[in-house]
C-alpha cells in the first residue's frame, strides 16, 4: 500500500498530541469507522472541530482514505502497520488505528462492496438523427437533434442511458472523448 505525500504529511501529525489530542483522535477513528460501515449517524465530525477545523478535516479524510485502501486491498493489521511505519508513521496511535481497522474490516469491506469499486463502463452506443421541424412553442425550428443511447454495465448490471443533443453539443462530446483518449494514452506510455 502506497500513501501519497499529503496523506503521509497529514498522518504524521497524528504522532504529535499537541496538534490532535487523544480524545479527538479516538473520536476521529470512531466516526470514520461508523461512517464507512454505515452504522450510525449519531456522531459527526463537526462536533470535533474546536480551534483547528482544517486540521481535523484533513486528518479525518486521510484516516478514512487509509481505512478504505486497506480494506480494498484486504490488508491485515500487521501489514497496515508495516505500510504506515514505512512512511515513518509510528507510535501508539498507529496501533490503535490498526486495531480498530482489524475489528471493523469486514464491515468496511461490506460497505465497499455495496458501493462498488469501479465506474460504469460503456459496452454499446446507438444513435439516431431526428430533424425537428416544429415544436409546441415555436412554429418552425428546423434543427437537427441527435438521440444518443449508451448501454453500460455497472457492478454487473446492465443499464441504459439516453440523452438528446444538438450538432454542436455532439461535436463537443466527441472532442472531449478524443481528449480523454489522448490523456489515457499519455498516462499509459509513461
Amino acid at each position: 500500500m502506497e500513501l501519497s505525500e499529503s496523506t503521509v504529511k497529514s498522518l504524521s501529525s497524528l504522532q504529535n498530541p499537541k496538534i490532535i489530542n487523544d480524545v479527538i483522535f479516538g473520536n476521529l477513528i470512531d466516526i470514520a469507522v461508523l461512517q464507512l460501515c454505515e452504522k450510525s449517524e449519531e456522531k459527526y465530525i463537526a462536533q470535533l472541530y474546536g480551534s483547528k477545523p482544517d486540521v481535523v478535516k484533513e486528518i479525518f479524510g486521510n484516516l478514512s482514505s487509509v481505512l478504505i485502501d486497506a480494506a480494498r486491498l484486504d490488508l491485515d493489521g500487521e501489514t497496515l502497520s508495516v505500510a504506515l511505519s514505512n512512511a515513518n508513521i509510528t507510535g501508539p496511535r498507529v496501533k490503535k488505528l490498526c486495531d480498530t481497522y482489524v475489528s471493523n474490516k469486514e464491515g468496511i469491506q461490506a460497505s465497499l462492496s455495496r458501493i462498488g469499486n469501479s465506474l460504469p463502463h460503456i459496452v454499446d452506443v446507438n444513435w439516431k438523427l431526428d430533424y425537428c421541424v416544429k415544436s409546441n412553442i415555436e412554429d418552425y425550428i428546423g434543427s437537427q437533434l441527435y438521440t444518443i443511447q449508451f448501454s453500460t454495465i455497472n457492478q454487473g448490471q446492465p443499464e441504459v442511458m439516453k440523452f438528446a443533443c444538438t450538432t454542436q453539443q455532439l461535436q463537443e462530446l466527441v472532442y472531449k472523448l478524443k481528449d480523454a483518449v489522448r490523456h489515457v494514452e499519455k498516462v499509459a506510455n509513461v
